[in-house]
């Protein structure tokens, strides 16, 4: 796992200049996670799965306990795309995704024949709640809990905290140097600095 990397005031530019795109900053983030993906890969396209939780009331009424599991989002991305495009690429595939997330990923995967069941998703994203820590007199922080493996290939976790952004991203070491994915973080971030002034998404590629 790559250590928390925080990031003030991102979070609050980043939340008015998705509204100016008619957007959500989880429709930003994931957008740029995936342009940033495909740029790694040196691919257009690229599956990310992201955790999705509850189910209708007609089907929960007689379920106890958390509902959660993954939804592949399947993303194309252009490197002559503008911030307002990508993000409302984006925007569009989650629409089209959630309209099936009442299904479990697992059903899925057990009509697929059982060579092509492993390894159907190996990025993932995770936006959490915004966090306001209040303890009166007293300083808070996250610190992010130990990972020692990884089920994916790489997964991405950030955390809004009032007007920062904390970004874990864990990684199979199979797959990865450390090096490698914190220049890929770093990257990152830049690329949405970026979008605060708009610039266009060439301006940033992974090298």
């Amino acid at each position: 796992m790559i250590p928390d990397f925080s990031q003030q005031l991102l979070a609050l530019a980043l939340k008015q200049r998705s509204m100016a795109w008619n957007a959500t900053l989880f429709h930003t983030l994931l957008g740029a996670y995936a342009h940033q993906m495909t740029q790694f890969c040196q691919q257009n396209t690229i599956t990310i799965g992201i955790s999705v939780s509850g189910r209708p009331t007609h089907l929960a009424e007689h379920l106890v306990g958390y509902c959660s599991h993954f939804i592949p989002i399947y993303l194309k991305t252009d490197e002559n795309s503008t911030w307002n495009q990508q993000v409302q690429r984006t925007k569009a595939a989650l629409s089209q995704a959630f309209k099936h997330q009442n299904v479990p990923f697992a059903r899925i995967l057990g009509q697929l024949p059982q060579e092509k069941q492993q390894n159907q998703i190996q990025v993932t994203f995770n936006l959490d709640m915004t966090m306001a820590i209040d303890l009166v007199d007293l300083q808070a922080q996250i610190i992010p809990q130990p990972v020692t493996s990884a089920r994916y290939a790489m997964g991405l976790n950030v955390i809004p905290e009032l007007d920062r952004l904390h970004f874990d991203l864990d990684y199979n070491t199979d797959y990865f140097k450390a090096e490698t994915m914190q220049e890929f973080l770093v990257n990152l971030i830049e690329l949405l600095q970026g979008a605060l002034t708009d610039s266009g998404l060439t301006d940033n590629h992974y090298i």
